[in-house]
């Protein structure tokens, strides 16, 4: 969406950055013409945050993740590390 002068002056002024920006109007909840994302939202996102990125090491420390799906379906079939199939061994 594009910004006003007066938007990108306040902005400026408030150190607000247009990542901060991006941020509340993506997770920010929309009350009357205000997209407001306070202090216990950002906490929630955080904490959801560090859930995913607790996943994404475990699954790094296994040097990643392979699923195999049906393409009629789409339903997923098998997994296995990414390093544990060998193709020369098949």
């Amino acid at each position: 969406m594009s910004r006003t002068r007066h938007m990108q002056t306040r902005m400026s002024q408030r150190a607000i950055n247009q990542t901060m920006v991006d941020l509340a109007a993506e997770y920010g909840v929309t009350e009357n013409d205000k997209i407001v994302l306070s202090e216990n939202q950002l906490k929630a996102l955080i904490a959801e945050l560090d859930g995913i990125r607790r996943k994404a090491v475990k699954a790094l420390d296994k040097g990643g993740l392979v699923l195999v799906s049906a393409p009629d379906t789409g339903a997923y079939i098998t997994t296995y590390t990414l390093e544990s199939y060998r193709r020369t061994a098949s």
